[in-house]
């Protein structure tokens, strides 16, 4: 779970900087605490893996609405989770 936490870390910081970077104004919001138990590893996995379709749904989002502003910057930031 480290591991896992410490990549998703990262992935937010890359966020982060990139807007901070472009000089914008970054605004955190507080975010739904996760199950703290699970009714066995089957669960965990499912849960696991359609908090996993969310965010990929909404990266391709984000990719689309970058292509359509001509946002490059944000079109190629993007890229990199779109491949990982």
């Amino acid at each position: 779970m480290r591991v896992q936490t410490h990549e998703e870390k990262i992935h937010a910081d890359i966020f982060y900087n990139f807007t901070l970077e472009r000089g914008e104004r970054v605004e955190l919001w507080a975010i739904e605490k996760p199950p703290s138990t699970w009714d066995g590893p089957p669960e965990v996995f499912r849960g696991a893996y359609v908090l996993e379709q969310d965010v990929t749904s909404r990266i391709n989002h984000m990719v689309k609405a970058a292509k359509e502003l001509n946002d490059n910057a944000a079109y190629n930031m993007l890229q990199w989770f779109v491949e990982e």
